[in-house]
This record gives structure tokens, C-alpha cells and sequence, in this order.
């Protein structure tokens, strides 16, 4: 998903931001990249949130 996001990014000239946890997302959108345990692997997902919003968890 870090790859997606990055490679979505490069090719259409938007902004990186870096959530509270190290999350990556996309300036402007509201959707970060977060790693989620699932069983014994960990796999990613978007989490989408609201303007101004901090994840300090």
C-alpha cells in the first residue's frame, strides 16, 4: 500500500504527509496508510479520518 500511495503520488505531483505514528498519506486527502496485525502476518489498509484529526495511538 506504502508503494501505491507513493507511486500515485510521484506521477500526479501531490504532497506527502506524515501522520503522529509514522503513517503516510496523501496532503489534503484524509487517508493514511496503517499496517494492521492480521493473525501472524500484518497486512496495510487506508484509514480515512477527519480534517485536523491526530491519531496519537
Amino acid at each position: 500500500m506504502d508503494t501505491a500511495l507513493t507511486h500515485h503520488v510521484e506521477e500526479r505531483d501531490l504532497g506527502m504527509v506524515i501522520g503522529c505514528g509514522g503513517d503516510l498519506g496523501v496532503d489534503g486527502l484524509n487517508m493514511f496508510v496503517r499496517s494492521t496485525r492480521a493473525g501472524d502476518l500484518l497486512v496495510s489498509g487506508a484509514r480515512f479520518c477527519q480534517e485536523e484529526w491526530e491519531d496519537h495511538g
